[in-house]
């Protein structure tokens, strides 16, 4: 079941595997690159088994629900309820939270809020699925704050999922994982207006078939204060925390980690210590390694700066900028030198001859560079055009290349003289692992995107094009966004000269259909 959701969220769900992959990056730069893609499958696996568990909730009996389900410090709760205090449960929007929301309600009358569905049929069955234990209270984003607190205040805890990017009113910038982001301060204002206890409310999905566990933590004390930026950027802390706790364990198997932050209104630290007690000569993720990590808000910019250094790939050294420039334009750019890096090699002996095994290794290669420059522009009419230039040093050189492409071409002569048709078969499967190897195929690349947001409409040309050697991938799209689903559609081609690396790829011609619900 695991290897199955995990195909079918990798193959329906490009555009979000993307932002995934982006996030994981930003959020976990201590990681080697193949823990953190180990990270977006696990995801995405877990997310299929979410859907799929979603039936449970809504029409398991309470007998198996409770044996699904295990809740650890209720009596948090109990002692806060038995005070006569008024209670926000904050719960984090992880994967696990229709398993602690159904465990919340089997045991208490809340209140918490309800966004109407426009399916009709499935806005019955989520309305239903809520309320099935109880005497539940739903209200709508319109009812406002004063329905909940007074909800809270007549005996109801409050099931809080806090929330990123809302209305700029409601919204203020403080720093998650390192990074400025416009958080809501909807849990400090509520907290006050009614006099709240916070208390965490983390649901975790467990391995195999041992169901969820639900942990109620102990109340925060000295919340909320008198400063809401104070009160908001604890509570990104604190989710911060949780999903580390939650995540890295997984990837890192045990390996020890050191790490110390610091945050202000406009800067930010980190300092990370990976396998301090591993063999110095220890590959990838166990490679023994110190990291660090600078933020600065400078006006409309942001600034950032990073350094590493690994007992066997030595120093990496990198800074990155964002600014926005005006209402309509906005650049970027990033540099980073690195002493040595992780790569991939190919060990055939001799074109001439078919390989018994695959010929890739990994490998420790020398000093490598990588560059980006970019920009957005968007005037009123919501047109947008995006310019990035980047080179990657970690890429195939040239003469790599041209080594393949002889060997891609001995092997069809192989083929034209007799040679076993399973053996030439096999060593040009082995011949394609070159594509998926790399973050780029090539060193020089250059990317430009227009497209134009009409409402819930995004039509979009992309075009990826190689200097090197003329090759260019075309994309034609077109997507619609509405509540909860987002469709999208489109043509993919190679171009260029027969020689271009992109021109060898084993399609040269896509279509696709995506579809993806949020909920």
């Amino acid at each position: 079941m695991s290897y199955f959701c995990t195909a079918c969220g990798f193959a329906c769900a490009a555009r979000r595997r993307r932002i995934a992959t982006l996030n994981i990056d930003w959020c976990f730069p201590e990681l080697s690159q193949n823990d953190r893609r180990a990270l977006v499958r696990e995801h995405f696996a877990c997310l299929g088994r979410s859907l799929v568990e979603r039936a449970i909730f809504w029409w398991g009996s309470e007998e198996r629900l409770r044996r699904l389900i295990r809740v650890d410090g209720e009596e948090h709760v109990q002692a806060l309820r038995a005070e006569g205090r008024p209670i926000i449960l904050l719960a984090p929007h992880f994967l696990g939270l229709d398993a602690g929301g159904v465990a919340v309600t089997m045991r208490f009358d809340i209140v918490s809020i309800y966004a109407a569905q426009a399916n009709p049929v499935f806005n019955r069955l989520l309305y239903a699925g809520r309320t099935r234990f109880g005497d539940q209270q739903l209200l709508s984003r319109q009812d406002g704050a004063r329905a909940t607190v007074k909800a809270m205040k007549s005996g109801r805890p409050f099931y809080y999922l806090p929330d990123l990017n809302g209305r700029r009113r409601d919204s203020i910038f403080v720093p998650f994982f390192g990074i400025p982001a416009a958080t809501i301060t909807g849990l400090p204002r509520l907290a006050k207006a009614a006099s709240a206890a916070i208390v965490p409310c983390i649901t975790r999905m467990l391995p195999g078939d041992h169901g969820y566990a639900v942990e109620f933590g102990a109340p925060w004390t000295d919340y909320p204060s008198e400063d809401v930026e104070a009160d908001t950027a604890r509570m990104n802390r604190w989710i911060e925390q949780e999903v580390r706790r939650l995540l890295v364990a997984v990837p890192l198997q045990g390996r020890p980690v050191l790490m110390a932050e610091r945050y202000t209104p406009d800067a930010a630290w980190s300092l990370v210590a990976v396998n301090p007690t591993t063999e110095r000569s220890a590959t990838g993720a166990r490679e023994p390694a110190l990291a660090a990590r600078w933020y600065q808000r400078l006006g409309a910019a942001d600034a950032y700066a990073f350094a590493r250094w690994g007992q066997r790939t030595r120093g990496s050294l990198g800074a990155a900028f964002a600014w926005v420039v005006s209402d309509a334009l906005e650049l970027h750019g990033s540099l980073r030198h690195m002493a040595h890096f992780d790569t991939w090699e190919d060990t055939s002996a001799a074109p001439a001859a078919l390989a018994l095994a695959s010929p890739w290794r990994t490998t420790t290669a020398g000093a490598a560079q990588q560059a980006l420059l970019g920009g957005t522009w968007t005037n009123a009419q919501q047109v947008s055009v995006l310019l990035e230039a980047w080179y990657d040093g970690t890429a195939p050189s040239a003469g790599q290349w041209r080594q393949w492409a002889q060997r891609g071409e001995a092997l069809q002569r192989m083929a034209a003289a007799g040679a076993p048709p399973a053996a030439v078969a096999g060593n040009l499967a082995w011949q394609a692992q070159a594509f998926n190897a790399f973050a780029s195929l090539r060193r020089q690349n250059l990317l430009l995107r227009g497209s134009w947001t009409a409402g819930a409409w995004e039509p979009a040309l992309d075009m990826l094009y190689h200097p090197e050697d003329g090759g260019a991938l075309l994309t034609a799209s077109l997507a619609w966004k509405g509540d909860r689903w987002r469709w999208e559609g489109g043509l993919r081609a190679s171009a260029g000269p027969a020689a271009a690396v992109v021109r060898q790829l084993p399609v040269q011609r896509q279509a696709y259909v995506q579809a993806v619900w949020s909920f």
